[in-house]
Order: C-alpha cells, then structure tokens, then sequence
C-alpha cells in the first residue's frame, strides 16, 4: 500500500499525486509501489532483507542523493505478539519516504495531528522530526505501562493487603511468565532506542542545515530523550530481574514447604511402622503373642511414638 501525504492548511492530507506530496508512506508494498516511489525520491530503496541487517553501515547511509536510516520499532507492544519491526526512513531535499512492512502505531496515529506537533508538517524534514517525536513519545507510553504493571506484581508478591493472603501456584506461575515477556519487552525496547539514538544523531545535522534552528533544536531534545528513556528501560530491566528473583524465592519457599510437610509425616508414622513391622513377623516364639495386653501394648507404642516427633517438632517450630 502506498499513501502519499501533503501539506495543507497547517496539516497533512492523504493525496493520490505524489509530485504534491512531502510525504511518501509504503506499507508491504509490491513493484509497482516501490518503483513510484523511488521515481518520487529519486533513489532506490532498500529490500527487505537490507533492513534486516544489523550493521550500522547498512542502516545508516547515503546513495543517489538520499540519505537512509533504518530503525527498529515496536509493534503490538501490550500483547503476548509484540514484536520489533525494521522501518526505513528515506530522506531527501523536500521529501521523505518510509519503508515499512508492519504497522507501528505511531504510523496510524501521527497523521491525525500532524499540524499540533511542535515543530509543524510544512516540510519532509518536519514531518519525519514530527514522526521520531511521536515514535519517543509511544516508547515512553510503553515503559511507563510496563512500569505500573511491574509494581503491580510486586505489591502483589509482597503485600497483597491485610486480609489477603500470599500467591500460590499457578498465580506464581503466571507471574513468571508475566515478568519474562515483560522482560524480552524491555530488551527489544532497548534495541529499538539505541537505533534511535544513532538515527537522530545521524540526521540531525543534516535536517539542522536545511530546516534550521527549531529543527536542529527539536533533534537534539529527542536525542536526549532517546538516552533518557534507554537509561529509563535499563532501571526497568533491573526491577524486572529483582521481581523475577524474588518470585523464584517465593517458589522455593513454597517448595521447602510443601516438602517440610512431608518429611513430617514420613518421621510421624516411621517408628509406628517399625513398631507394626516387628509384630507382624511370623516367628513362632515372640512373648508377646500369647500376652493378653500384648496387642492394645503395641497399639500404644504406636500411638505414642507418632505423638513424640509432632510434639518436639512443635516445640521447635518447624511444624
């Protein structure tokens, strides 16, 4: 899909005639598409599996005229799907072209109030400025949701309030899962950032040259931001293994716990064992057999070697 986008009246329009547009949006497009678009930039674009590299050489570069940078967003975030998507970001004078194959929400939403950013959508320069704008400010939406919900769990673990009681089994089985997805998140997230950072490095003397000051200004905040939040991210990274540490010792208690109860009564009922073991021998002389007490006798040893390991074990405290 290709949409083209055009400056009017202090917003962005969806047009049809790319000659007019600032702004050239690919999404999975096919050869028709991309040869459009690159009739409109003037530059080829790069395939699919160039976005994929990680070498900055092939993420950040210049060719025909055009300067490209590659970075990796996210998608589906606050999902079990979410996942991190390249996007290209191709730049020349008074043009931009984005190159995507998912859908990062920033895409969806930034059109829509392309006019109230703070740097304006009059120019390719300000409308990508205005789009790595709006990608920081989904980021931090996305820590700061990952954040309460990382409190959340851990007032969960440690303090469910005064008539609750603590987590058990599955419920501590979903929180695992639940700090490991958060996890893997935050280290997407962090990915994602430092591509960020090296993108808005790159272009910012380039937009600064030609879109002047405000630009120039606008880039070097988001720069900072971008560092902000990747120091944000990595503070996050070690609450979640605090938190996930933490559930693993709880597991472990629960554990010792479940395995203290049985080692308990494995001891209670071993000498009552012994004791029925030896009188149940088929030895023909045993003095007891032919004792008329001899049996309500072995009954109460039973009885009374069970209650003297439940008794020292509650003096001690383990049971």
């Amino acid at each position: 899909m290709l949409r083209g986008f055009a400056h009017s009246g202090g917003t962005l329009i969806q047009t049809d005639d790319t000659g007019q547009a600032v702004w050239v949006d690919l999404l999975t497009p096919d050869d028709d598409e991309v040869a459009r678009a690159e009739a409109y930039l003037g530059a080829a674009l790069p395939r699919r599996g160039d976005m994929a590299e990680i070498e900055i050489s092939s993420r950040l570069y210049k060719e025909d005229g055009a300067h490209f940078v590659t970075v990796l967003l996210p998608v589906n975030a606050r999902t079990e799907e979410a996942l991190m998507a390249p996007v290209c970001f191709a730049i020349a004078p008074g043009k931009l072209v984005t190159l995507r194959y998912q859908t990062p929400r920033p895409f969806t939403t930034y059109p829509e109030h392309a006019g109230r950013v703070s740097i304006g959508c009059d120019s390719a320069d300000a409308v990508m400025t205005g789009l790595f704008e709006e990608v920081i400010d989904r980021i931090a939406d996305i820590l700061e949701w990952i954040g309460d919900d990382l409190d959340a769990m851990s007032r969960g673990l440690f303090r469910r309030g005064e008539n609750a009681g603590p987590l058990r089994g599955s419920a501590l089985q979903d929180m695992l899962e639940q700090i490991g997805l958060k996890s893997a998140l935050l280290g997407d997230l962090r990915t994602c950032l430092l591509t960020l950072e090296r993108a808005a490095g790159y272009v910012g003397p380039i937009v600064g040259q030609r879109a002047g000051s405000d630009a120039r200004e606008a880039l070097g905040m988001q720069h900072h931001d971008v560092h902000s939040l990747s120091e944000h991210a990595g503070s996050l990274e070690q609450k979640a293994a605090l938190l996930l540490d933490a559930t693993l010792g709880v597991i472990s208690i629960e554990q010792n716990a479940s395995m203290r109860v049985f080692s308990v009564i494995a001891v209670v009922f071993l000498p009552p064992t012994l004791i029925g073991s030896l009188y149940g021998m088929n030895f023909a002389h045993m003095p007891e057999l032919s004792w008329p007490w001899g049996y309500p006798m072995a009954v109460l040893a039973m009885i009374v070697s069970a209650v003297l390991p439940i008794t020292y074990f509650r003096m001690k405290g383990w049971f």
